[in-house]
């Protein structure tokens, strides 16, 4: 696939039926902001800049590079290894999958799972590991949809590794046990 540059701020707006870009994008230190129902960036992301997952559902899913911020404001899976890039779930936003990211900061909800969580009460299951984990829980933040399936994490449970600080807040847990699933 050709190689996207970018020569100033950039918006990607799609509105059905879902988007996929395989090209690789280099930011090229401006910034991305990704609106589009089921928009998935398969292709890496790299240079410097920030990225926006603005509205509907959307994934990034490659192992990005860039160097700049990610915000989720929407409903936003990020799977793959980012772990350069910190990562702000603004109130109102919702991030799902499982990978490496930065310092991660939720404002929203936090759901780490194979799929989005926006329309049932499961989404599989995933694992984050990030650097510092903080949940602003005055800003109605949650670490929700904590799937439990078995004895594992990443294929039984949702699990969130941080290697730094963690700061809970007044943050909600929403445990989702899996009917199946009785604990040993």
């Amino acid at each position: 696939k050709a190689p996207i540059r970018l020569i100033g701020n950039v918006s990607i707006h799609t509105d059905c039926c879902g988007l996929r870009i395989e090209s690789p994008i280099d930011l090229n230190s401006f910034n991305l902001n990704i609106d589009g129902y089921n928009t998935e960036v398969i292709g890496v992301i790299a240079g410097s800049g920030n990225v926006t997952l603005a509205q509907n559902t959307m994934s990034l899913r490659a192992n990005n590079t860039y160097t700049g911020t990610t915000t989720v404001s929407t409903w936003a899976g990020i799977f793959g290894s980012q772990a350069q890039s910190d990562v702000t779930v603004t109130q109102g936003g919702s991030l799902f999958g499982g990978g490496s990211l930065g310092n991660l900061t939720v404002n929203g909800t936090l759901a780490p799972g194979t799929s989005s969580p926006c329309c049932s009460n499961t989404n599989g299951v995933g694992v984050f590991q990030v650097r510092d984990l903080v949940f602003h829980g005055d800003s109605g933040a949650r670490y929700s949809r904590v799937d439990i399936s078995g004895p594992l994490p990443g294929t039984g449970y949702d699990q969130v590794k941080a290697t730094g600080t963690v700061r809970l807040g007044n943050a909600t847990l929403d445990i989702a046990p899996l009917q199946s699933y009785i604990p040993p």
